[in-house]
Order: structure tokens, then C-alpha cells, then sequence
């Protein structure tokens, strides 16, 4: 009997043929598996070649047929689909449509998109009717929709001015990500859509960046499309339910990718070596800055420790956000310590922008903040309810729309076989 080893032409031990040694894939691995088919260039530019795989994930009972019609979401490289996956799927009833291109695929820069956009509101006052009562309708999701800088906007759509990078000393494109955000529903804005679309494909492009998802929804995606005509454009090559195997692989890569973003940060120490770093520095433009006041202090008393600040924040699906304000004061001989919390809902979505080169003054424009509840915990001879709350996440969604808040201090491994775990429940109910 004799035994028999056989490996691959050129192979050579300890050398990969189609991974760098980060794991990541070298030019010969992107061709393999066909990632050197599209270019992204980072302002909304994306180009996919004729045969080029791509990937959309679909939640409803549809068939596939069903599904390729029209307007489209779709992904492509193994990053985004494993995003995607590992967020929007959920094991027997999702499912994943894997699709080829069947010519090649070209979106506009953000600003041509944009400007293209407007001009077409400009000249056509369904469209424009169309756009303003559906910012109204929507405005708790959009990225932006301050009432009186949104009137400005208007304004200067009317007056034409719609080629410009600034309206009104704010970035034009953040204005189009409204519009990105609503094209998802058809019935958003129907005339305004269709006709956009059709200054598009004029122009020789049969796709658009999702701007919205790569900076506000999932950030971490980097090339997200949405396809103008899908039947024109795509095939579907097949259609699988989602299963837990899958859901697994993409949750594994997504926490590799995430740590893998924070290695970075420690490594290069304000460097810009790494994708992360570019991907956030790409979407710069759209990051804004807000002024928050805290609270007064509730005492004045010396105290071995002492600490006050925003101990958490939580993000609502809808853009708003928990902000988790705490006090905690421990005397010295730590009988009398306590910690008092205060939950309030802030909507950085509607309220203004503050320059981080000003300084704060009775005419900062803080943002508004309203209480919805607060609690003190304590240390005394009789009791031991001193928690010092620092966590805090989304619970489930209740029948009614309610949303459950889970809250959590830990004891620091039972300081002094005093202290415990807590976790703390708030439902916020549906307005």
C-alpha cells in the first residue's frame, strides 16, 4: 500500500495564491473570485462590468420573477453581502437572490445625482409638491428636515439654484439624502421618482449609489446600489431561503471585520492606512456636530468619587437618540453614596448644527431634550441599591409599538461584597 500527496502546481508552503496575509484577497484572489469586476471611486461613482455577481437579500412571500421588476436594492463584493446578510436576513424566511449582470452598470458621482435631482423639481412642480409632502410625512427619518432651513431649500430650488455644492451654507448632498432615503417607498413621490430616473438613464447611468445606507442606516456597507431597471440589468441565476449556517458565516465575518476596525485605530494612531479609516473620511461630508448641555449638579459635597457626564447613548430606529445622563457621589466612608440617572430622548435629525471652532455662549444652539424618566439608587445602613448604570440597549418592540430599553450596571466583581449587578427595564411608549 503506499500513500500519496498531491498538490497544486506552484503551490509553495506557507504562501497563499489568493489571500494577502491579512486575509484579505490579492489581485489574483479578485479576479478568482470576481471582485475585479467593479470599481467604486468613493463619491457615489460605481462601476459594475457585464457578468459580475451580485446579491439581494428578499423578506417578503415574492418569487423570484416577482422580485425583478423595476427598481431594485442590491449588493455586491463579500463585504457588503455579508453586511447585509448578517443585518437585514432572518433564517427560514428570508431569502437570498444570487444575480448576474447582464450589461455593464454605471451610477453618477452624489453631487451630479443631486444636482440632477433638484433641477428636475425645479422644472416640474408635481415633482416639487411631491418631494415637500413627503419630507413632511417623513421627516422623523430623514437626515435632514429643520423646518427652516428646509424652507430655505425650497426656495432656492424655486430660484434655481440647484448646481451648486452649498445651499444656504449647507452641503446640497445632505439634502439628496432625504431624497435617497424616500426613493425606497414608490409611493413617496411618484412623478418626481420617474422622472429623475429618466434624466438618469438619459444620461447614460442604469444605477444609483444608496447614499442613505452608506451613511446612516448600516454605515459599515461601502458600495450599496440601487438599480433603475432591474429586468434590464440583472438575471437571476438563483434563489435560496436564508438558513442558519449562512446567517452564522456572515455574523462571524461582520465581528472580524469589526474588530479588525478597531485594531486599526490602536495600530495606526491617526494614520490613514486602513478602509475603515478611508471609508469614514469618504463619508466626512456627511458627519455633523451638536451641542448638548448636561444637567446642574444636584450636590456640592466632598466626595472621594465623584463623576457626572453622559454615561450612554442608544440610537432609535428612527434617527433619535437616548442619551443616558449620570451622577454618582461616594463619600469616603461610601454610606450616603448614591446615583442618580436621567434618560432623555435628543433628535439630532431636527435641530441645528453647531461649529466645533465656536465657543459655547448663551446663543448655542443646544439641543432640545426631553425627560422621559429618572430614577436615584442609594447606599445606606439598611439598603443596598447603589447602581451605577453605564449600559444601556434596545429590548424588543411590544405588540403595540412600545419600545423596551434595557439598562445595566455591574458591581465591579461585588465591590466589597456590597455592590451587585442590576438591570433595569423602560418601555417608552408609541406616541
Amino acid at each position: 500500500m503506499e500513500l500519496y500527496h498531491h498538490g497544486i502546481k506552484g503551490m509553495k508552503w506557507g504562501i497563499r495564491r489568493w489571500q494577502n496575509e491579512d486575509g484579505t484577497r490579492n489581485a489574483k484572489g479578485r479576479k478568482r473570485y470576481g471582485e475585479d469586476r467593479y470599481k467604486d471611486y468613493g463619491d457615489g461613482r460605481i462601476e459594475i462590468k457585464k457578468g459580475a455577481k451580485l446579491q439581494r437579500i428578499v423578506f417578503d412571500k415574492q418569487t423570484a420573477k416577482q422580485n425583478i421588476k423595476g427598481q431594485t436594492y442590491a449588493s455586491i463584493g463579500k463585504h457588503d453581502n455579508n453586511m447585509y446578510m448578517n443585518t437585514l436576513s432572518k433564517a427560514g424566511t428570508s431569502k437570498v437572490l444570487n444575480m448576474t449582470a447582464k450589461t455593464t452598470l454605471k451610477s453618477p458621482s452624489t453631487d451630479e445625482a443631486a444636482s440632477t435631482f433638484f433641477k428636475v423639481l425645479k422644472n416640474n412642480p408635481t415633482a416639487l409638491k411631491e418631494y415637500k409632502d413627503a419630507v413632511s410625512k417623513n421627516a422623523d427619518y430623514l437626515p435632514v428636515n429643520d423646518d427652516k432651513k428646509f424652507k430655505k431649500h425650497m426656495d432656492e430650488i424655486i430660484k434655481g439654484n440647484v448646481s451648486n455644492k452649498k445651499d444656504n451654507g449647507l452641503n446640497l448632498d445632505l439634502y439628496y439624502l432625504n431624497a435617497n432615503y424616500l426613493f425606497v417607498d414608490d409611493k413617496n413621490m411618484p412623478t418626481a421618482k420617474k422622472l429623475f430616473y429618466q434624466e438618469l438613464k438619459n444620461k447614460g447611468y442604469n444605477m444609483l449609489r444608496d447614499d442613505y445606507d452608506t451613511v446612516t442606516n448600516y454605515g459599515a456597507v461601502k458600495s450599496p446600489i440601487i438599480l433603475l431597471d432591474e429586468e434590464a440589468s440583472l438575471s437571476i441565476e438563483s434563489e435560496k431561503v436564508v438558513n442558519k449556517a449562512m446567517l452564522k458565516k456572515a455574523s462571524k465575518y461582520c465581528n472580524k471585520y469589526a474588530k479588525k476596525g478597531e485594531n486599526c485605530n490602536k495600530e495606526n494612531n491617526g494614520k490613514e492606512d486602513c478602509s475603515e479609516q478611508e471609508s469614514s473620511k469618504k463619508a466626512s461630508r456627511y458627519m455633523t456636530a451638536y451641542a448638548y448641555q448636561m444637567d446642574q449638579p444636584s450636590t456640592h459635597k466632598k466626595a472621594d468619587i465623584y463623576v457626572m457626564g453622559v454615561s450612554e447613548l442608544c440610537a432609535l430606529p428612527d434617527g433619535q437618540l437616548l442619551v443616558l445622563e449620570r451622577e454618582a457621589f461616594i463619600p469616603k466612608i461610601k454610606i450616603g453614596a448614591f446615583c442618580k440617572c436621567k434618560l432623555y430622548l435628543i433628535n439630532p435629525l431636527n435641530s441645528e448644527e453647531f461649529a466645533l471652532k465656536e465657543k459655547f455662549s448663551s446663543d448655542t444652539p443646544f439641543l432640545k431634550k426631553r425627560l422621559l424618566a429618572e430614577w436615584k439608587t442609594g447606599l445606606s445602613l439598611s439598603k443596598r441599591s447603589f447602581a451605577n448604570y453605564e449600559g444601556m440597549c434596545l429590548g424588543p418592540k411590544l405588540e403595540d409599538g412600545s419600545q423596551v430599553v434595557i439598562l445595566l450596571s455591574d458591581s465591579q466583581d461585588q465591590y466589597a461584597g456590597v455592590l451587585k449587578d442590576w438591570f433595569k427595564t423602560i418601555v417608552i411608549r408609541k406616541e
